[in-house]
C-alpha cells in the first residue's frame, strides 16, 4: 500500500491567472484534484478543468507541517489580493493538529487584520471572508447607524453569503432553525443520517458525510 503524502499545491486559472493554494492528502501528487474552496470550484465549473494548472509547492509526510506551511502562505495579505480564490486564511486543519502546531499557526496569523477590500471580495457562488470580532467592532464604529440596531454582533456565514440573522439567511430549502443550528454547531461532523434528512445536503455536488458544517460553508463570525 502506498503511503499517503500531504501536498501544498497551487491551482492557476490559465484564463485570468487567478490562483488558489491549498492542502491535499494523496498518494499521487499528479492527480486531478484542483481544490475544494467554494470560489475555486465555482470558477472550475465556469471555465472547465482544462483551463486550470496545478503545481506542487511542497510535500510533507504529515498534515501538521502541511497546514502550518499553508497558514504561512495563505495569510491575510494574500487573501486580500484580487488575483486569488482563497477567501480564508490557511491552516484550516489545525483543529486536528497537536496543541503546539495549533499555537504555531495562531502565532503566524496573530495581529494580521483583514482589509475592507478582502472582506467585500465576493463573486457568484462565493461567500464573504468572515471578520474577526475586534475588526468587526472597528468597522461597526465607522458605519454607525447603518447596521440593524437589533443585530446581535455576529454574522451567519453560509455558502450564499453572510447575514445578520438566520432568518435573512434562510431559503426555500434551508429554514431559519436549520441555518442557526448548523452555524452554531459548525464543528459538528455531518452524518449519513443528517444527510438523508436534508434536501440541501443531498443536493451538493460532493457528499458532505464526514465533513463539518464549517467545511461546507456554515459558520458564525
Amino acid at each position: 500500500m502506498t503511503t499517503p503524502i500531504y501536498t501544498v499545491y497551487r491551482t492557476t486559472n490559465n484564463i485570468n491567472n487567478k490562483i488558489y493554494i491549498g492542502v491535499h492528502k494523496t498518494t499521487n501528487p499528479n492527480d486531478k484534484y484542483l481544490g475544494s474552496g467554494l470560489a475555486i470550484k465555482s470558477s472550475i465549473k465556469k471555465h472547465g478543468k482544462e483551463n486550470f494548472t496545478k503545481s506542487i509547492l511542497f510535500e510533507y509526510d504529515n498534515s501538521e507541517d502541511a497546514y502550518l506551511k499553508e497558514s504561512q502562505l495563505v495569510n491575510n495579505s494574500f487573501i486580500k489580493q484580487s488575483n486569488t480564490y482563497n477567501m480564508c486564511v490557511g491552516g484550516k486543519g489545525c483543529s486536528q493538529h497537536t496543541k503546539s502546531t495549533r499555537l504555531k499557526i495562531s502565532q503566524n496569523n496573530f495581529g494580521k487584520i483583514m482589509s475592507i477590500e478582502a472582506r467585500i471580495k465576493i463573486s457568484k457562488g462565493n461567500k464573504n471572508k468572515p471578520k474577526s470580532i475586534s475588526h468587526r467592532k472597528s468597522i461597526s464604529k465607522s458605519t454607525k447607524g447603518k447596521l440593524n440596531p437589533n443585530w446581535n454582533g455576529y454574522f451567519y456565514i453560509t455558502p450564499h453569503g453572510k447575514f445578520e440573522s438566520a432568518y435573512k439567511a434562510s431559503t426555500k430549502i434551508l429554514s431559519r432553525k436549520t441555518i442557526e443550528r448548523w452555524c452554531k454547531n459548525s464543528d459538528k461532523i455531518i452524518s449519513k443520517q443528517s444527510t438523508s434528512a436534508s434536501k440541501y445536503l443531498q443536493s451538493l455536488n460532493e457528499s458532505p458525510i464526514g465533513k463539518t458544517f464549517k467545511e461546507i460553508g456554515f459558520n458564525l463570525n
